[in-house]
């Protein structure tokens, strides 16, 4: 009995102490440290951070704290509510679908901790956004954005919004206004699509007339230009905007080069269209002009592009007096653009077009007294300028109204060029709404009269009166009556109320003649009458000499006519003028007649060094000087009887022939370019040739022998570049090379250049256009050195690399 009294008082004091630690499980953030038995760990509390999107497909990242901040790792947990919704890998929750989610995390030494939350339905996958252009990312150029769908389906209702470069972008709808060049960035933004974000480089264009205007700084490099489109050969053209014109040459329009822009149709360029043209800036022996073509092939970086902005009407010059005609070609600046002259047809025809190099020019033209001419190029359709040329029935002595480009060629021609498209030619003489004067004759001595007469034109009404126009002091209008004066050429008109007929041309002429000093005394447009020996006869005309000069009897439709007899004396009768290039004097419109008493002369051809004619002044050049030189051929034209001599002690200064002797023609060979000739001619004049900045000798040459050349005493060899590529189809896998001999008349037919190490690498071809050798890469990597060589001469030596 006492002993079960006794369990019974322990089982109390236990349940005591049982309620008592009940008690604080139940608030485990009270502690109460004095009433805590030693022998009770107390637990703590820890949080729990869920790190990501609780979307269906995404995964939480699982960050435990205590108080304190510090991480701690879990040891287990229980997904209470949502099995299938989820799964655990260490840290990370990956949530498999949507729905509610009870999750209990353990961690010994801490109480455990409950957390709850829903899972979101996948959100749809957003599509993503292409972005297309219309146009071109040019300055000043328009560009039109079409935004498409993954599917390539053309959307509507986004918005584009400009993050960069709305200082000089205007948007305008779903277009881009490209004010200035620079980078724009724009994004798309469209409700169920990714948002779409680019970058927009525009590239700067100039005008032609910024260009022209620094051409120190363009020159030689690549620049876009905009203009339209006015005269067309297929891939070279010109283009304008207003008065300002250039010449664009072979842009190369060949899927297998590059994409050479848009604005080829068909492998060519038609006219009235605006483009932007991307090329490089040439101003050398062609001239100024925009060039798709270097360094032997064409440039693939080089384009032409349709454009969307505004240019300035296209306006040609029009020639009224003959000061507007020569300043043409004084001004290099003006190369390109369009001009508009009527003038008279002297002789031509389509027979130079049809050689294998058509770049004489076709057609000989007069303004007044000034020379000028048509031509043709290589490019063009020779089919389609005959039919247009053809179709106006144009014969000799009949006035032209031609519209096309000018051209400023090294030779400082009056040249327009002839194009498939954008050319006008007007047939004036056969134009019934023109008006023209009728004589009897085109000339009168002094003291006689001769009557004019003018076509009726339909519709015109009132009186029709008479007036000189030029060379007033050679003649005098009464009524519909002109009387000579004195020697001299009239120009003449014929007025009806506004309009105003041709021009006509009536020569003044006396009955005596001059000597040769005496005529060259006279003015420009005075008519001489004067005598002497004929010394040389050329393609347009021939020179006569007596003891006190010489004088050229200039016509460019003297090719076919009678000719002088050479060492005869002839009676000359023309009007005097000057060469437009010189203020050399010659005559024109002249007639001849052998006289009956020969003066007993013949000029001396005195041997000359280069440094003794520089010596050689203004005065006695206007007479004309006697020369025999050893000259080079630098650049010539066989068809066209021009040749450009050079001296290496002549410097910059060249020597000139424009006007080959017939007897002469076999001696110029077609490829005569670098070739030494021992020749003889007359001296008459100098110019300043604008575009190389040298003075050039005008000689009329009598005797012309190709050199046979001094023996080699050194070579030198050049080449445009060291390194090519493995590709030798193109400009950029090969090189040219430039043999160079001393003395300046060398014999270089032994010479030939080699490659002395690894000659399989390369073939070394010769170039009889430009003089230079083709050294081309046989698309294997490796070094080859070059070398020219002659007997036992050797030159210096060329490691061109290809890789």
């Amino acid at each position: 009995m006492k002993k079960m009294k006794a369990v019974v008082s322990s089982l109390v004091i236990f349940l005591a102490l049982f309620a008592l630690v009940g008690c604080n499980d139940q608030k485990p953030n009270e502690n109460n440290d004095s009433n805590t038995p030693p022998n009770v760990d107390v637990k703590k509390d820890f949080t729990v951070t869920l790190n990501g999107e609780k979307v269906a497909g995404s995964s939480l990242e699982c960050i435990l704290k205590d108080k304190d901040g510090t991480i701690l790792k879990y040891d287990s947990v229980n997904v209470l509510e949502g099995t299938d919704l989820v799964s655990i890998e260490e840290k990370t929750i990956k949530l498999l679908n949507h729905g509610k989610v009870k999750l209990e995390f353990t961690l010994n030494g801490y109480n455990s901790m409950t957390v709850e939350f829903e899972i979101q339905a996948a959100k749809p996958a957003l599509k993503t956004l292409t972005l297309a252009y219309t146009g071109h990312p040019f300055k000043g150029e328009t560009l039109g954005l079409s935004v498409q769908d993954q599917d390539n389906t053309i959307l509507d209702n986004y918005e584009i919004n400009i993050l960069k470069g709305a200082d000089f972008t205007v948007k305008n709808g779903n277009n881009l206004i490209l004010l200035d060049q620079g980078t724009v960035s724009i994004e798309v933004v469209k409700d169920g699509y990714e948002t779409l974000k680019t970058d927009i480089e525009i590239e700067n264009v100039l005008t032609i007339k910024e260009l022209k205007e620094n051409l120190s700084t363009y020159t030689g490099k690549q620049v876009n230009v905009r203009g339209l489109v006015t005269a067309t050969y297929g891939n070279s053209f010109y283009i304008m905007d207003g008065k300002h014109g250039i010449y664009v040459y072979n842009i190369q329009a060949n899927p297998m080069i590059g994409t050479a822009g848009d604005a080829f149709e068909y492998g060519q360029i038609a006219v009235d269209k605006k483009v932007i043209v991307t090329a490089g800036v040439e101003n050398g022996k062609y001239g100024l002009q925009l060039s798709g073509f270097s360094n032997g092939g064409y440039d693939i970086n080089c384009q032409v592009n349709l454009s969307t902005a505004e240019v300035t009407k296209p306006e040609a010059y029009i020639i009224k007096n003959e000061a507007d005609l020569t300043q043409l070609v004084k001004s290099p600046e003006l190369a390109g653009s369009r001009v508009r002259i009527t003038g008279k047809f002297l002789s031509g025809d389509f027979s130079l077009a049809e050689q294998a190099s058509p770049k004489s020019p076709l057609f000989k033209m007069m303004y007044g007294s000034i020379p000028y001419s048509l031509k043709f190029d290589k490019y063009g359709s020779l089919e389609k300028v005959k039919a247009y040329w053809n179709a106006q029935r144009i014969k000799e002595n009949e006035f032209v109204t031609v519209e096309a480009n000018f051209t400023n060629f090294k030779k400082q021609e009056i040249t327009l060029s002839l194009c498939n498209e954008g050319t006008i030619v007007i047939n004036e003489s056969k134009n019934p709404n023109k008006m023209k004067i009728i004589v009897d004759s085109p000339q009168v001595v002094a003291g006689n009269e001769i009557v004019l007469k003018t076509t009726k034109v339909e519709g015109l009404t009132g009186d029709i009166t008479y007036k000189i126009i030029d060379g007033q002091e050679f003649a005098q209008i009464t009524g519909d009556k002109l009387r000579g004066i004195k020697a001299g050429t009239v120009k003449v008109v014929a007025i009806c109320g506004n309009e105003e007929s041709l021009p006509l041309e009536i020569i003044v002429t006396n009955q005596t003649y001059q000597k040769v000093n005496e005529a060259l005394a006279l003015d420009n447009g005075s008519r001489v009458n004067v005598r002497g020996n004929v010394v040389s006869i050329t393609k347009f005309g021939f020179i006569i000499a007596d003891e006190t000069g010489y004088l050229y009897a200039y016509d460019e439709n003297f090719e076919g006519k009678a000719l002088p007899t050479m060492g005869d004396t002839v009676i000359l009768k023309g009007t005097l003028s000057s060469y437009d290039k010189t203020s050399q004097k010659q005559i024109v419109s002249f007639t001849f007649e052998t006289a009956q008493e020969k003066i007993p002369f013949a000029p001396t051809f005195n041997k000359t060094a280069p440094a003794e004619l520089l010596k050689i002044g203004d005065a006695e050049l206007l007479n004309g000087v006697a020369v025999e030189m050893k000259l080079k051929v630098e650049y010539s034209d066989a068809f066209g009887g021009y040749i450009l001599f050079t001296h290496p002690e002549l410097g910059d200064v060249k020597i000139e022939c424009n006007s080959l002797p017939f007897d002469l023609a076999g001696s110029l060979a077609f490829g005569a370019d670098g070739q030494v000739f021992n020749c003889k001619g007359i001296i008459i004049g100098k110019y300043l040739d604008n575009s190389t900045n040298a003075n050039v000798y005008l000689i009329y040459l009598t005797a012309l022998e190709q050199s046979a050349g001094s023996a080699i005493e050194s070579l030198t060899i050049t080449a445009n570049k060291t390194e090519i590529s493995l590709d030798g189809t193109t400009g950029a896998g090969r090189t040219m090379v430039t043999i160079t001999a001393n003395p300046f008349d060398a014999d270089m037919s032994t010479v030939e250049l080699v490659a002395i190490d690894n000659p399989n690498l390369v073939t070394i071809e010769y170039d009889d256009f430009t003089g230079e050798y083709k050294v081309k890469s046989n698309g294997a990597e490796g070094t080859v050195t070059l070398v020219a060589k002659s007997g036992n001469i050797e030159s210096n030596k060329i490691v061109i690399t290809i890789k």
